[in-house]
């Protein structure tokens, strides 16, 4: 109980541990201040009551209510330094009275010895050399100015006191030294201890985590590094980084090369501003030479309230800024074709809507085969279709020139400083590559229109619209002539795949006719059987034309084989000039049995058109078609006589026989 008060007292309430520096100071400071005032206590009884020396009995009067005022003062303040002072000056009072009192009598001037060990213990050495060279100065005078007086010390009892008591004050001062100093560093190690193990722990936090982190000094130079900043950055060890100017290792440039001053570098203004950064657009280099894209954080370090470095996180976000700009794109541009898409248009067309760059001239265009594309080829092709007239538009276009995909068959261009005749000229070249271009059996073609803003009060929306009613305009002109073309390109292209299927047709088509004369329909029925005769395979232009040269095929072939009066039906019944006779190709592979396809129609629910192809057709393929499958003419006759009334019409056959073969 008592121990402890003590040790609170000595100690200042506990707010001086032992594993602060000052703690021995403390302990002792306490313990010579407690000391003391037990001292002036008893000397002055004893100098007044024994001694009769009254003048030394007022200096330890008066050194008393000092030596209390500095135990409280340094107990309220924790003020090491003053109290210290205040304690030496206190002490080196009552030791001048102590030997004012007994001069040299007995030994006493041994107690002068005791001083210089308490001043360099509180004050440090500059301060404790001062105040013992003071105090001796202040010694030494009183005993000149005295010197008739002072008598020879005779080493009696009294002298044996003096001297071991001085002794044991200066053992003990040194003892309570070597105890604290002992607590002291045993506290440091155990302290230095945790310390070792906790950064022990922070250094394998440190390298855990994704993030590189580094720290610099005030200069730039690099103080730390973790795993995850090596790996980043490149290098083996920290050893290749420790030291180094962070700033002209990694930090030096931008990603095209431009320089980046320190006044600049958001890492150094961190620690200049003692703010901290976050940057995200900028770029690390890496021990080989390239760059990555880089976020990084810089945070200031401080201590004692001055920013003495920072800390800096940064990680890989390559991979994040190129999904931000895939994102940025599928909002700005047509995924297809990688032109702008409306919504850039518009940002587009008020960032051009400016007086410098009038003449605005804009074209309006719409691709006249897509919706054909997509329903004879499949959208794959349309797709094909559309990004082959977007990079004709591109070629053709100037780089000023804005190009933009607003709609699934609608192009937009933006032409600034350009005139309605420049516009034009334009548009001549773009239908002359267009008409270079095939994507498979369609030719590309667009209907265009285009307006011009002259004024800077016109609106350009307005341009904008009369650009796009133009262009209808020229689509609803031209709308038969496109047809037509778009139909013959078809035809042509299936054609092209060799001769054998051309004669075919032309055979199948005048057999038709020749049918149609005999049984005495009108002529425009007789024109039109000779059409869908001429027609009648043009489905098979989307069947793989590898097919056809085989000798027999799998079930899949078949299949797609099958599929060619559909497709023929498709193409046929999307142009007004034979949107009559598609029926008609469609149902040409049924049979009189219900045998055929694609529907299974049977007798006279098979269109007349269809059943007097089918009767044209195989008579060709028996006399013209290939080596292997060929017939003589009475032979092929023959086949039609077994196939009438089973896959043929009967009287369409008996027709056929009477009054066509023989011709």
């Amino acid at each position: 109980m008592h121990f402890s008060l003590w040790k609170k007292v000595v100690t200042n309430n506990h707010r001086f541990t032992p594993d602060r520096y000052e703690y021995h100071q403390v302990y002792f400071l306490n313990s010579l201040l407690i000391t003391t005032i037990a001292v002036c206590v008893i000397n002055s009884v004893m100098n007044i009551t024994l001694f009769k020396c009254y003048l030394g009995a007022a200096i330890e009067i008066i050194a008393l209510p000092l030596t209390v005022a500095a135990l409280v003062y340094f107990h309220k303040t924790n003020n090491i330094k003053t109290a210290s002072l205040f304690a030496v000056l206190i002490l080196s009072m009552v030791l001048a009275a102590m030997i004012y009192t007994a001069q040299n009598k007995h030994f006493v001037l041994v107690l002068v010895c005791i001083f210089p060990p308490i001043a360099y213990f509180l004050l440090g050495v500059k301060r404790g050399t001062l105040a013992s060279l003071l105090f001796t100065a202040m010694i030494f005078a009183y005993m000149l100015l005295g010197r008739n007086n002072w008598d020879p010390a005779p080493f009696s009892d009294q002298a044996l006191f003096n001297i071991t008591f001085s002794m044991l004050f200066l053992a003990i001062v040194l003892g309570n030294y070597e105890k604290t100093r002992k607590i002291y560093a045993d506290a440091l190690k155990e302290k230095n201890s945790e310390l070792s193990e906790k950064s022990a722990q922070l250094k394998l936090l440190l390298d855990s985590t994704a993030e590189g982190i580094y720290g610099i000094d005030k200069q730039g130079n690099c103080t730390f590094c973790n795993k995850s900043c090596l790996r980043l950055l490149g290098y083996d060890d920290q050893e290749q980084l420790l030291g180094k100017n962070m700033h002209l290792q990694i930090h030096h440039s931008r990603h095209d090369g431009e320089a980046i001053n320190t006044e600049d570098c958001m890492v150094f203004k961190t620690i200049t501003s003692g703010e901290s950064a976050h940057v995200d657009s900028e770029v690390f280099w890496r021990s080989d030479g390239t760059c990555m894209n880089v976020e990084y954080y810089s945070y200031p370090q401080y201590n004692s309230g001055a920013v003495t470095g920072a800390v800096i996180t940064f990680t890989d976000n390559t991979e994040r800024r190129q999904t931000e700009k895939r994102i940025k794109d599928f909002s700005t541009l047509d995924v297809l074709t990688g032109l702008y898409n409306r919504r850039r248009l518009d940002e587009k067309l008020k960032d051009i809507d400016i007086e410098k760059n009038l003449p605005i001239s804009i074209i309006y265009g719409d691709m006249n085969s897509l919706k054909l594309t997509n329903d004879i080829f499949g959208h794959s092709a349309g797709d094909e279709l559309i990004r082959k007239n977007a990079d004709i538009l591109k070629s053709v276009c100037r780089q000023q020139d804005i190009v933009a995909r607003v709609a699934g068959d609608e192009f937009v261009i933006l032409l600034p400083g350009t005139s309605t005749a420049d516009a034009e000229k334009i548009m001549s070249r773009v239908r002359a590559e267009l008409a270079k271009s095939n994507i498979f059996a369609v030719k590309c073609s667009m209907s265009m229109g285009c307006d011009t803003k002259n004024d800077a009060l016109e609106d350009i929306n307005i341009t904008m619209a009369n650009a796009e009613n133009n262009m209808y305009k020229e689509k609803t002109l031209n709308r038969k002539l496109v047809s037509t073309d778009i139909l013959n390109t078809i035809i042509a292209s299936f054609y092209d795949r060799g001769k054998r299927e051309k004669e075919h047709s032309l055979h199948v088509g005048e057999l038709c006719r020749c049918i149609g004369e005999a049984m005495g329909l009108p002529a425009r029925e007789v024109k039109k059987l000779k059409e869908a005769g001429f027609l009648h395979d043009i489905g098979k232009i989307v069947v793989d034309e590898n097919i056809f040269s085989k000798q027999s095929l799998t079930d899949e072939e078949e299949h797609l084989l099958a599929q060619h009066p559909v497709a023929g039906y498709r193409i046929l019944s999307l142009f007004e000039n034979t949107l009559d006779i598609a029926e008609g190709v469609f149902s040409h592979h049924e049979r009189w049995d219900g045998s055929g396809y694609p529907k299974g129609l049977k007798g006279e629910e098979i269109p007349l058109l269809s059943r007097i192809i089918a009767v044209a057709e195989r008579y060709d393929s028996l006399i013209n078609g290939r080596e292997y499958i060929r017939l003589n003419k009475e032979d092929a006759l023959n086949d039609l006589r077994k196939l009438a009334g089973v896959k043929l019409d009967p009287q369409i056959v008996d027709i056929f026989l009477t009054k066509v073969a023989d011709q």
